[in-house]
């Protein structure tokens, strides 16, 4: 009993952690993994050799090796390439504008990661909605949705599909056979609620729509022989995970041979390739392969099953309703990868009893896919990047990253910006953490949050806002000396005595 409840709670304890956003999800992760390690051989429920053999190495061989593919193919300007060209060819038309970004972002990140696709592209599409003078949000939102639900259609296009193929031996002819037809049906339904919630937003005539004419999407292209080598690489890869269960060959495998391709075809320096690699990502995964891997062991994922076992009475069909609801809800309040990892055991468990767990497997990876939609919390995905613009701009969404505009910035009600700023005036309504530098004023409205330093020419907070930090007001006068009653100077700091 002792382990159940001492391995669960370290599990719950990191996954808490994570969520509070306190401190790096990959620190959390390792630092709960060496727990559980370490409570495991106290309690003799987990060893070390346990630990390395819980390590899924074929999940991460395939996260790095597509991760060096998109770190080479990031800087060439592929992806805004794509972004700008699909914006020149809607004409300035805000529907026309939100289906061709939430199609290029789709695609992108059914092959690639939809971290990557997101980030580089969302700041192209604040800087289009700044030149329409339309609102950036009716795309950013269509963007972060229509990704996470185009990256379900395959086996590399989500962490989660990645765990899942490599624990029930899915290959990527397997989810596009059995989850794109999904997909196509969720992405349109998506893209039509969309479409209709922001109807007002898009109903909104851009103020000049001849801008587009500045546009020129081939200067956002600015390293074609590298684009086009690593698109040669990505290709080969993509030819053979079609070819991989012919071939019988692992997905690990062809990622880390495709990546070596294309280090080879474009030849950078290693060392600043490897800069580029997201290890913090890799290092999240090992340590939560190692948590869930002491759960196991001690016995709190069998009592799972059992409890599953009885909901659905051994009928696989009402196993895979109940799991998709649970594994949707739960993705929509914590990141999906932990759900996952957690609820493969208790799925390879049911099959080893003797039921069909076929349907299971779709059901965890539309589940935990579709819910992390469900909240900006539930998907690995979130939006990263730097923005510089020389007008100002507003921002009611979720932006984390590096903010740089020559004219003002609005942080809306409902805007959550974890930044370094740099503007000419801030004003706040919503949440921003991080240094803010302002050439004028910083306003902190009644409903606003601001964590972090400040340099500012005056500052302003309304009754109700909050600031925890430190302010600097360059140029601020030194308080003039003052002469008391009894005709001795006292300077800045000294407390007079009324009396």
């Amino acid at each position: 009993m002792a382990s159940l409840i001492v391995s669960t709670a370290i599990f719950v304890i990191a996954i808490s952690l994570i969520l509070t956003e306190r401190l790096d999800r990959g620190i959390v992760s390792m630092a709960g993994a060496a727990a559980m390690v370490g409570a495991g051989m106290l309690l003799g429920f987990y060893s070390e050799e346990g630990a390395i053999a819980a390590i899924d190495f074929e999940t991460l061989g395939l996260l790095f090796g597509m991760m060096i593919l998109v770190a080479m193919l990031r800087p060439t300007g592929f992806f805004e390439y794509l972004a700008t060209l699909a914006t020149v060819r809607s004409g300035g038309n805000p529907v026309r504008l939100v289906v061709l970004l939430g199609t290029v972002t789709t695609v992108l990140s059914m092959f690639l990661d939809n971290v990557t696709t997101v980030v580089l592209i969302a700041p192209v599409t604040i800087l289009v909605s700044e030149i329409l003078g339309i609102s950036p949000a009716p795309l950013l939102i269509a963007e972060a949705l229509l990704s996470n639900t185009g990256g379900v259609a395959t086996l590399i296009g989500d962490p989660p599909n990645v765990l899942i193929g490599s624990a029930a031996d899915l290959t990527f002819v397997d989810f596009l056979t059995h989850a794109l037809p999904v997909v196509i049906v969720a992405w349109t339904a998506s893209l039509g609620l969309i479409l209709f919630l922001f109807r007002g937003d898009l109903a909104d005539r851009p103020k000049d729509p001849h801008a587009l004419e500045m546009l020129r999407p081939a200067e956002a292209l600015h390293d074609w022989p590298t684009a086009r080598k690593v698109l040669i690489a990505l290709g080969g890869a993509l030819g053979l995970f079609f070819l991989q269960g012919v071939l019988e060959i692992s997905s690990a495998f062809i990622a880390m041979t495709m990546a070596g391709v294309a280090l080879v075809l474009v030849r950078p320096q290693l060392s600043a390739a490897l800069e580029e690699i997201e290890w913090s990502v890799l290092v999240f995964f090992g340590g939560l392969f190692v948590m869930v891997g002491g759960m196991e062991s001690a016995g709190v994922l069998h009592q799972i099953t059992q409890v599953t076992n009885w909901i659905a009475a051994g009928n696989p069909v009402v196993a895979a309703i109940a799991m998709i609801w649970f594994v949707a809800i739960i993705s929509a309040l914590v990141d999906n990868v932990p759900v996952t990892l957690a609820m493969i055991p208790v799925i390879q468990e049911m099959g080893a009893k003797g039921m069909d767990v076929g349907p299971l497997w779709w059901a965890l990876a539309f589940g935990a896919g579709f819910g992390g939609n469900g909240t900006v919390i539930g998907s690995t995905a979130h939006v990263k990047g730097s923005i510089t613009s020389d007008a100002g701009i507003r921002i009611d969404g979720i932006f984390e990253g590096e903010i740089r505009v020559a004219g003002n910035l609005i942080i809306g009600e409902t805007g959550k910006v974890i930044a370094d700023i740099s503007a000419d005036n801030v004003s706040v309504s919503g949440a921003a953490k991080g240094t803010i530098e302002a050439a004028g004023r910083l306003e902190i409205l009644s409903t606003g949050r601001v964590w972090g330093d400040i340099t500012v020419a005056s500052f302003l907070i309304d009754e109700g806002g909050f600031f925890r930090g430190q302010s600097i007001m360059p140029g601020e006068p030194d308080m003039p000396m003052l002469e008391p009653p009894g005709g001795a100077a006292v300077t800045r700091g000294e407390v007079i005595d009324a009396q």
